[in-house]
């Protein structure tokens, strides 16, 4: 997903009396949810009455559309090819040392 298929609400910054986490928007708008904890962001999706709560580190780390999404990813292909050669070399080291052991 993309920030572009959510509308931000605002980030928790209390928890109610009522035991509903209260967020605040921007322009100082409150809220309460019945879920997260504080710090998270709150969201909707776009043209639906559905909410979600991502943790602040999720919300910045999410990119802000499907461009961003793929730029992303292709800076990160090299990295993610060279773990997956790491884990294929390990798992080979394993059978071998199963072998052994027989």
């Amino acid at each position: 997903m993309t920030k572009d298929s959510y509308e931000l609400l605002g980030f928790i910054i209390s928890k109610a009396t009522n035991g509903l986490m209260v967020y605040s928007s921007v322009d100082g708008e409150k809220g309460q949810i019945d879920m997260g904890e504080i710090g998270d962001a709150v969201v909707k999706f776009k043209n639906k009455r559905e909410y979600k709560v991502f943790s602040k580190e999720q919300w910045l780390a999410m990119p802000k559309n499907a461009k961003e999404a793929t730029k992303t990813a292709k800076k990160n292909e090299p990295v993610l090819n060279e773990f997956e050669e790491q884990e294929s070399d390990l798992k080979g080291e394993n059978d071998e040392s199963a072998n052994s052991l027989v």
